[in-house]
């Protein structure tokens, strides 16, 4: 046979999930845009780690641009925002219908003393 020779460089495959960070006068808000699936968790995590330094006294999840997000991801945010000494109304801002409908069914949004309110603006 014939010796052939390979050579192969593993590069990592761009997220397609993207998260941003803001905290303004007690207010973090967090936008997430792309695909928040299960692969793309670790990510989330790293986005959020500053909630807990800056202690808000509420949050705003702008998913305006979020093309869909896992269950697991919802269940992250949920325990998040539990951990926090929160005393306002946390928001979830710009679902669509999948995401809203994810949201309301692992998130317990919009119940009464829900973990986040769906909102539009």
């Amino acid at each position: 046979g014939v010796e052939c020779r390979v050579k192969v460089r593993l590069v990592p495959v761009a997220d397609n999930f993207e998260p941003s960070y803001a905290f303004a006068d007690g207010v973090a808000t967090v936008t997430l845009k792309g695909a928040l699936d299960l692969d793309q968790l670790r990510v989330l995590r790293r986005a959020l780690v500053p909630l807990t330094s800056d202690q808000p006294s509420s949050i705003v999840l702008n998913v305006s641009e979020l093309e869909r997000i896992c269950d697991a991801a919802v269940r992250e945010l949920v325990v998040l925002r539990q951990s926090l000494a929160i005393s306002e109304v946390c928001k979830v801002i710009g679902a669509d219908d999948e995401v809203a409908a994810i949201f309301r069914e692992v998130g317990d949004s919009e119940g009464v003393q829900g973990d986040w309110l769906l909102t539009n603006e």
